[in-house]
């Protein structure tokens, strides 16, 4: 597969992010799709547990919106760099919803194997995104100190 065909590949998975088609994830994503997620609660380990991580974080943030602002490719590896912006609408982890908007960068790296993404490693601004929900304060220069 060409290097296009594997960006393409990534535009078509945040489609299907942005549509919020978890049916349409057969199409993209291998059965054994590995997502790796460090702050969050572990690895999600197969196609299954991927669409149950998925509709969770939809049924939390239903009108989520992922745009790429960069995608750079080599061989079956693609780095997208992303701008996440959704409404804390629903549950998330036992959290109530805030109702607020939130907007963070990210950066995924993907690997495709056999015309699908394989494998997942996301880095998220989780801190911001805390923030932004309220769940952590928003932290400034401190008043005693000088900066220069």
């Amino acid at each position: 597969m060409a290097t296009g065909k594997h960006q393409d590949l990534i535009r078509r998975s945040l489609d299907f992010w942005n549509q919020g088609k978890l049916e349409s994830a057969d199409e993209i994503y291998a059965s054994d799709y590995v997502r790796h997620n460090p702050p969050h609660l572990g690895d999600v380990h197969g196609l299954i547990a991927f669409k149950e991580w998925g509709n969770g974080f939809l049924k939390a943030f239903p009108d989520s919106r992922f745009d790429a602002e960069d995608i750079i490719s080599e061989g079956n590896m693609v780095t997208v760099r992303y701008i996440f912006q959704g409404t804390h609408k629903g549950e998330m982890r036992g959290m109530p919803p805030t109702q607020r908007k939130i907007v963070c960068e990210g950066i995924a790296i993907n690997r495709i194997a056999n015309g699908k993404i394989a494998e997942t490693w996301d880095q998220f601004d989780n801190l911001g995104f805390l923030q932004q929900l309220g769940i952590i304060p928003q932290m400034g220069p401190s008043k005693d100190r000088k900066i220069n």
